[in-house]
């Protein structure tokens, strides 16, 4: 089928694969198996199958209309036209060489097509369609459901693949079907054996079948063609089908075995030919006379049934892998021998597949041992010697066989030395390496944008990339030294400084290759640095870094380790030094825009930074310069991001935008709209735009690509992963915080113009937070103030904004910005609130993750928040969190009275049913109410306000007033967001396991003093009109005051008890109750009103008073209650031991508990006794009964004599009727 999904991180292809790609998609079909012909081989680098969709679905369409026209898939008649033949199996044989050289193979699916081309009556087209199905199959291999993954139909499979009828009662076996001396057996068969027996079930006619009936049919009739084909061929006459048709055996065998389990296998193979793996074997036999196609498919077969677990012996033993001249050996030293010769023909995919064979015996133990003891080594030494341009690719899979032979097994070593196996390595590098650099000379330039890649071949590279890598793993790997001692002296020192001279022509993988085993020389033995510094490798080392680095991160990863090798004496010392510019050219690739790809890829980035770390560890002479480039890449990054350009179709995202007069363009502020078309909802539309508003529950890196991130957001990302590896060593770290201009150039890049608006939400912010954790967990101290500071500084520059709260939006004007100075002036504002915000989101991420910790991080997690440097930060904080609370119900309403981004409010019934149906838990909204998940707050839309009669229709999302919008109701609702779990971790800090010292106690009660005066200042009452707003208000900050006294992150809730003490004693109890009243006074009002004359707003107060009447309820219920006070684990700490019961500060759990009961009792009183609890929402009334039960139990109040109904006249509250 067609290719419908397209990676969206597939990296371009080169040039000359696009040239390639470009020509197949235009070439007309039928001309196609005339360019395909062409391509016998490879000769292009590897790709990513994503390139090549538009040529993969061309040919899945071709392959398509051939099946139907054809009608294969019921029974092909007719015969297909040369030219369709040719086309077909072009196709098919390219799509295997395609597979077979590209990454990502998983986006192919034109499985089906092959499914189809089973049922073809062409044998060339039937082998080449199972050809191809082979290599799926073996990368699928042993998967679970591989066959449902890849289509396979395993009734035509198993008609292809099982034994042939009454051969066996004849002895006839596959080795008898294709060598030479079994065409005298066939001739010799009677008739019988070429008779067709053939029992099936009568079935309905095709009209009145059932879809499994017509499959049973078409699987009969299919089996009834494989008998046909097989007797057919037992003819004299049909030589040639007879070999295809085993062909055709032995790939449906090979693709069973790789798609089906073992038992799957033996009750549908190996039961009815328990030898197969014998008579396969048998066509590898040297004087057989089987053709060479024959042996591939062999091979294939024997490389499948290895994969069971208890068949490998018998693959062993049916090949003599353990004889010097068994079958297998001799077909290799055969192979090996021809393709030594210049006029050999012998097939790039048979000795592929012997060598690949190989491999897997290899990667047994007990197979491994045999063909090494067998005599493998020299065999693969002589392969090494081969240097025929056409054999390159034998020497490259060679090398693969020859690197997992020789360390698996305790001998293979020093076997390769004894038969010169290291010399005739290294001589055929420096052949590889003269030849390649003899060749390019006389070549006409290459542009520049293949130079990176290199000019070689991809055959002559890979040879080269194989062999240096065999030699580096050889110096690397432990034993190897003996074996390697006369490498210093050998050529190899010569090759690599040429490689290293001429990197333009051997591209980045070689070079960095090149540059490890420079390194690796010193490291094994650093007494031969001098013999390097002597051949000018280290020169030639400088060079390349200096002129720049190639986009791999091989190429990169290299030089932190070649710098640390060649800097072991005083000389190399010395070289380094007379290259002050070594250092800074490493660290340009951060703020280059071809290498981000390359860094973001996995841990690329932590990867170096690790490197840099441990360079500076082994070489501290190194440390000034390298921290200096730290610094310097920072202040770079802060330059470019100064001066960095946003394009016109992105400046949303980062400012606010004064509307273009148009003759379709919106009315201002306060304009009526008449006939205003509806447009698709705010969510909607945002959704199809470039980015959509990020919500808190999405995760940041949700998106593959953020469309309106920029360059210098990735250099901050990629510079910040670094430093987290750097980090890891903590004395680094820690002297990284000591530098205060390290320090000030890290918080200058939280203020850079080109961040948007939504940064927080970006994987560069994710980047940043770990930084700051890695310096916070080395140094708490000194990086909390440094954090602490740029937040006081952030909120001195928008001190107007939180300082005070006004009854009208302060951020709504800013929505209809005029150009010129007032533009200058709003947009000064907006940049300094997303730099208020992201610099909060930071600080907010390290308390959320410090707050865990115990013990002296503790104290000074606290002592950072009153300390003497910012003495008002948290209070400072709590009034930024109130405003933009009540600045975001505000700005909504605003905009909804508008026409801007206004979401149809729920009707008064609606929003009962959600108080029916919510859970009472209370929660911050923490996110825009257009999101899908932040409608209700408790069942009440708390932050969003109700329809009024001036409200106009939505606008369209596009024009600059809409985007302004909704970069302001981001910052307003983001704000708060980060600030409530902040909050929080400040009040988990309380909580210690280990014994709180006195000066821990003290600042644990300094803090939560001033916790306690932001949420009494929270529920303060506003002398404010808009009754609607002022609810949603009040119900956020009573979820905001739940989560921060009531600890219910377990099944049972406990009180923060420290927090709550000090939010009683200067007034809390009083603020919630007068905030209840609040709420009581409007339901007592609204509910005298009959529900027929009530007016919209009306009912909308109704709803939000219960909606928060609710959420007050829930708070008081632990409060109220004896266990989340006594099982508290602040309880003990608080106690006041020494105080008398008069004593202000005197604190005894009965006695405080009695005190919030008493307090609680005349609000009980008048809830009780309210006329409309019986009709209020059932929410509402469970939460006063249940609290009114709390009390009458009277547990924990050390009074045992009195009773429930003692209890009830004392307060006097009459019994319920």
């Amino acid at each position: 089928m067609r290719i419908l999904h397209k990676s969206k991180r597939a990296p371009a292809p080169l040039p000359q694969v696009m040239d390639l790609i470009s020509k197949l998609a235009d070439t007309p079909n039928d001309d196609l198996h005339e360019v395909l012909s062409e391509i016998d081989s490879w000769k292009w680098p590897r790709s990513d199958l994503n390139a090549w969709i538009k040529v993969l679905n061309k040919f899945d369409a071709i392959l398509e209309e051939v099946i139907r026209d054809y009608d294969i898939d019921n029974l092909q008649v007719n015969v297909l036209t040369p030219l369709t033949k040719k086309t077909v199996c072009e196709i098919l044989r390219f799509e295997r060489l395609l597979l077979e050289n590209s990454t990502n193979r998983k986006t192919f699916s034109s499985y089906d097509r092959l499914n189809s081309l089973m049922f073809t009556s062409d044998l060339d087209v039937l082998i080449l369609a199972l050809n191809l199905l082979l290599r799926p199959a073996q990368q699928y291999s042993a998967q679970p459901a591989v066959s449902h993954a890849l289509s396979i139909s395993t009734p035509r499979l198993t008609s292809l693949a099982k034994r042939w009828p009454n051969l066996r009662d004849y002895d006839i076996n596959l080795v008898d079907l294709v060598g030479d001396k079994g065409n005298v057996q066939i001739e010799a068969l009677p008739n019988e054996a070429r008779d067709v027996n053939f029992a099936f079930y009568r079935q309905p006619p095709a009209a009145a079948a059932s879809s499994k009936e017509k499959e049973r049919m078409r699987s009969e009739k299919f089996e009834l063609l494989a008998r046909i084909r097989a007797a057919q061929a037992l003819t004299s006459s049909h030589f040639a089908d007879r070999e295809k048709l085993v062909i055709v055996r032995l790939l449906s065998s090979a693709i069973f075995g790789h798609t089906h389990t073992e038992s799957q296998a033996q009750s549908t193979l190996f039961m009815y030919e328990p030898d197969l793996i014998t008579h396969v074997a048998e066509l590898l036999q040297l004087d057989r006379g089987v053709d060479v196609q024959v042996q591939t498919a062999a091979i294939a077969v024997l490389d499948a049934l290895g994969r069971y677990r208890n068949k490998m012996q018998d693959v062993l033993t049916a090949v003599n892998a353990g004889v010097n001249h068994g079958i297998l050996m001799a077909l290799l030293r055969k192979t090996i021998a021809e393709v030594a010769q210049p006029t050999s023909t012998l097939p790039q995919a048979f000795v592929e597949a012997l060598l690949s064979f190989m491999t897997f015996v290899a990667t047994h133990a007990t197979g491994g041992n045999m063909v090494v003891g067998a005599g493998l080594v020299p065999v693969l030494i002589q392969v090494i010697e081969n240097r025929l341009p056409n054999r390159l690719y034998v020497v490259s899979k060679t090398m693969q066989l020859v690197d997992n032979v020789l360390y698996g097994f305790n001998n293979a070593f020093q076997l390769f030395c004894n038969g010169r196996g290291i010399e005739i390595l290294v001589d055929r590098i420096e052949y590889e390496v003269d030849l390649d650099l003899q060749e390019c000379a006389s070549e006409p330039p290459v542009p520049d944008v293949l130079v990176s890649y290199g000019k070689l071949s991809v055959a002559r590279a890979a040879v080269l990339k194989h062999t240096l890598r065999s030699i580096h793993r050889m110096m690397q790997s432990s034993g190897t030294s003996e074996g390697l001692r006369g490498l210093l002296d050998s050529s190899l020192l010569k090759s690599v400084k040429k490689i290293m001279q001429n990197r333009n022509v051997f591209g980045p993988n070689v070079l960095a290759m090149a540059i490890n085993i420079m390194a690796t020389f010193v490291h094994n033995e650093p007494t031969c640095l001098p013999v390097l510094q002597e051949a000018g490798l280290p020169e030639a080392f400088y060079s390349i870094v200096e002129t720049g680095l190639e986009p791999v991160i091989e190429v990169i990863q290299s030089v932190p380790n070649a710098i640390g090798a060649l800097c072991l004496n005083q000389a190399g010392q010395d070289q380094l030094s007379a290259r002050p510019s070594i250092v800074p050219s490493l660290f340009s690739v951060f703020t280059s825009e071809r290498h981000q790809r390359v860094l973001q890829e996995k841990e690329n980035a932590v990867i170096i930074g690790t490197s840099m770390e441990e360079l500076i560890r082994h070489h501290p002479s190194l440390k000034d310069s390298v921290f200096a480039a730290i610094k310097a890449t920072m202040g770079q990054i802060e330059e470019l991001g100064s001066s960095f350009v946003i394009p016109d179709d992105l400046k949303h995202w980062y400012k606010l935008i004064p509307p273009t007069p148009t003759p379709s363009s919106l009315p201002a502020a306060g304009e009526t709209v008449a006939d205003v078309v509806m447009e698709p909802s705010e969510r909607e539309v945002s959704d199809q735009d470039s980015g959509a508003e990020s919500n808190s529950d999405i995760p940041r890196d949700s998106s593959a690509a953020r469309s309106h991130d920029n360059s210098i957001i990735s250099f901050i990302d990629v510079f910040g992963k670094f430093l987290e590896g750097f980090f890891q060593h903590i004395p680094h770290c820690k002297e990284f915080v000591a530098d205060a201009d390290a320090l000030d150039r890290l918080g200058k890049l939280t203020s850079l113009p080109c961040l948007p608006y939504d940064f927080v939400n970006s994987v560069a912010s994710d980047s940043l937070v770990q930084v700051i954790r890695s310096m916070a967990e080395a140094s708490t101290g000194e990086t909390l103030t440094f954090l602490l500071k740029l937040v006081n500084e952030s909120l001195a520059e928008c001190k107007d904004f939180w300082e005070s709260m006004d009854e009208h939006s302060k951020l709504l004007p800013m929505v209809d910005v005029t150009e010129g100075e007032p533009e200058a002036e709003a947009n000064s504002r907006f940049r300094k609130l997303i730099t208020l915000h992201i610099r909060t989101s930071l600080l907010s991420d390290i308390y959320a993750t410090a707050g865990y910790s115990h013990g002296r991080a503790t104290i000074m997690l606290l002592q950072s928040l009153v300390s003497r440097s910012t003495p008002t930060i948290l209070a400072d904080l709590g009034a930024l969190h109130r405003s933009c609370v009540w600045e975001n119900i505000v700005l909504k309403a605003g905009l909804s009275s508008q026409g801007v981004g206004a979401p149809p409010g729920p009707t008064d019934l609606d929003s009962l049913e959600m108080l029916e149906d919510s859970s009472p838990t209370p929660m911050v909204p923490q996110q825009d109410s257009e999101s899908p998940s932040a409608g209700a707050t408790n069942g009440v839309q708390a932050d969003s306000t109700a329809p009024t009669p001036a409200r106009k229709e939505p606008v369209k999302e596009d024009h600059p007033r809409e985007r302004n919008a909704r970069a302001l109701k981001h910052l307003a609702s983001q704000i708060p967001t980060s600030l409530a779990p902040f909050f929080q971790a400040v009040v988990r800090l309380f909580q210690s396991r280990r014994s709180t010292d006195s000066t821990q106690k003290q600042k644990i009660r300094e803090t939560a003093g001033i916790l306690a005066d932001i949420l009494v200042k929270h529920l303060e009452q506003k002398a404010f009109e808009d009754k609607l707003s002022l609810f949603a208000y009040y119900t956020v900050m009573l979820g905001l005051s739940t989560i921060l006294l009531v600890d219910e992150r377990s099944t049972q809730k406990t009180l923060h008890t420290i927090l709550l003490l000090a939010f009683t004693r200067i007034g809390g109890l009083n603020s919630i109750f007068g905030r209840c009243r609040d709420f009581i006074s409007t339901i007592d009002m609204v509910t005298q009103i009959d529900a027929e004359e009530r007016s919209e707003i009306t009912k909308q107060e109704l709803v939000h008073a219960y909606g928060g009447l609710k959420v007050a309820l829930h708070l008081l219920h632990p409060m109220v209650s004896v266990k989340p006070l006594f099982e508290s684990g602040q309880t003990a700490l608080a106690m006041t031991t020494d105080n008398k019961d008069t004593d202000p500060e005197y604190f005894e759990p009965h006695n405080f508990l009695v005190k919030v009961r008493l307090a609680a009792l005349p609000l009980l009183r008048d809830l009780w006794e309210a006329p409309w609890l019986v009709s209020a929402p059932l929410s509402v009334s469970k939460s006063v009964v249940l609290i009114v039960m709390e009390v009458l139990k009277v547990e924990g109040e050390e009074a045992k004599e009195s009773t429930a109904s003692s209890s009830m006249a004392t307060a006097g509250i009459p019994a319920p009727v």
